[in-house]
């Protein structure tokens, strides 16, 4: 944990801009809009590179050399073909921007259709139990009209731009043409050169009049490139290229590892939050002037209503979001010096919304740490309580799960989470209400399994059942952004503040 990744590593992942991108950047985003930019309009952006932008820089260059042929022959020609075609230009120009109105129009609502796949993939279950089928149906079917409406209007602008084009091709040729005639009866044209400009002349045409309107084809295409260049322009997440190795560390190095994980930093404090402010929307505070620091293996529990703040917290801890104002430290380094990767190599995660990638059981757990033996695997499982269960299976820790895991149960997924977060073997814990929503059996499991997890370590829990949090050594109660009380379980009940009604109600 202690070495940074190597520079030609480095280079590998600054090409990987989704995986470098702001977290706001996801949070705000649509899943289906994200995964058609990433699909569908990359494929758009590769066929204009390969077709369209090869036929515009095909023409621009045969149109400069039948240009030159032209001026050779005749200048008055030259003047008169010229002139002749601004029509095409201004034309197009009408075109090209109606083109990409309703491109952009075209691609959102691809979007939208898109994401009603999505929910009613994700929701089935949802859908099925409180009867929504038709709903999803009337929503994709509306979606679906409005899909065709749009692009029979794009079809119908590439339509006219056809004959608009063999229109503006035709009447400006023949008036060349006659124009050429005359030139020739004056004694200003040759034959030989009136029968080689005719036989120039509807190339070049074509050639003049093929740019403006391979720009018009190609304005679809240019409207995924923008929406592309939305994704490359987006803010990357900005940190610091400090480690752990820029900070002193203990001399004294103890034999036990979960000591040795606590007191590896020469810092008396593993977090510490000065005066942090926070917005999701400016002028909206979800934290104000938040204050508070967490010794190295103290056992955290942050309490408080819904939308009091506890889930940004995370956030900010994580550094999936930067604070507005105030100082974040982790170890004593201000997190904005970290090499973000580096300081979360010193966090694990234990969420309520636990989830799990497909494939096997085992492959789930090794995210936790891939260079991970099966023997650990085995050793953090038995811990994580899951192990009996695992081998009960009859393919054991070769066993196949779906996305998500929804085969398994909500406290099997969850002490697969602690198996993984055990496996990982950070010094800091983030548990967000790793309980919640758990039948009592199984939250006393998840509870002997956390405490396996959280001994010799930093823990900082958010908690919505008190009665998992009694034995914390300090719990934090947030109300509407604010730290508004902070104690121990007896401390806090003898208050009678916040905290001792939240425990009354239960």
């Amino acid at each position: 944990r202690d070495v940074a990744p190597s520079r030609g590593l480095g280079d590998v992942y600054k090409r990987q801009k989704l995986y470098r991108i702001d977290y706001s950047y996801y949070d705000n985003a649509g899943t289906a809009t994200i995964i058609n930019k990433v699909n569908s309009d990359i494929a758009e952006a590769e066929n204009f590179l390969t077709e369209h932008f090869a036929t515009i820089i095909t023409n621009i260059t045969a149109a400069l050399i039948y240009a030159n042929y032209v001026r050779r022959i005749n200048v008055v020609l030259f003047v008169a073909v010229v002139v002749s075609y601004p029509l095409v230009i201004w034309l197009s120009n009408i075109l090209v921007k109606k083109m990409r109105d309703v491109s952009k129009v075209y691609r959102l609502k691809v979007d939208a259709m898109l994401g009603i796949d999505h929910e009613a993939i994700m929701g089935y279950q949802i859908i099925k139990a409180f009867g929504l089928q038709k709903y999803f149906e009337n929503r994709m079917h509306r979606a679906s009209e409005e899909l065709v409406e749009t692009e029979q209007i794009r079809t119908g602008i590439s339509n006219t731009a056809i004959v608009i084009r063999r229109l503006i091709q035709w009447i400006p040729s023949i008036l060349c043409a006659f124009l050429s005639i005359w030139l020739v009866r004056n004694g200003q044209l040759t034959v030989g050169e009136l029968v080689g400009f005719v036989v120039i002349l509807e190339k070049f045409v074509e050639s003049i009049i093929g740019i403006p309107f391979a720009i018009v084809d190609a304005t679809g295409c240019m409207v995924c490139i923008g929406r592309l260049e939305g994704i490359l322009s987006a803010k990357d997440e900005h940190f610091g290229d400090k480690t752990e190795s820029d900070i002193s560390h203990n001399k004294t190095v103890t034999s036990n590892v979960e000591n040795d994980i606590s007191d590896r930093h020469s810092s008396d404090y593993a977090i510490e939050f000065d005066n942090i402010k926070f917005a999701y929307k400016e002028g909206e505070n979800v934290l104000n002037d938040v204050s508070f620091k967490i010794k190295n293996g103290e056992n955290i529990a942050i309490v408080g209503s819904s939308g009091g703040g506890k889930t940004t917290i995370f956030r900010l801890l994580c550094g999936l979001y930067h604070a507005s104002a105030g100082t974040y430290k982790l170890y004593g380094m201000d997190i904005n010096e970290w090499n973000i990767e580096s300081a979360r190599e010193n966090m694990a995660i234990v969420s309520q919304d636990t989830f799990l990638f497909p494939g096997t059981i085992e492959e789930n757990i090794r995210y936790g740490n891939t260079n991970a033996t099966h023997d650990e695997v085995v050793n953090a499982c038995k811990d994580a309580r899951i192990h009996d269960f695992i081998e009960g299976l009859a393919d054991g820790y070769e066993t196949v799960i779906s996305e998500g895991g929804s085969q398994l149960s909500g406290g099997q997924r969850q002490r697969i989470a602690i198996a993984r977060a055990i496996l990982k073997n950070t010094p800091i814990l983030l548990l967000d209400e790793p309980t919640s929503a758990i039948d009592e059996g199984t939250e006393q499991l998840i509870q002997d399994a956390l405490d396996r997890l959280c001994k010799g370590k930093t823990s900082i829990t958010i908690a919505h059942r008190l009665s998992t949090i009694k034995d914390a050594d300090r719990i934090i109660v947030l109300q509407y952004g604010r730290i508004v009380e902070t104690g121990t379980h007896k401390q806090l009940l003898d208050i009678g503040g916040v905290y001792a009604e939240m425990y009354a109600e239960g």
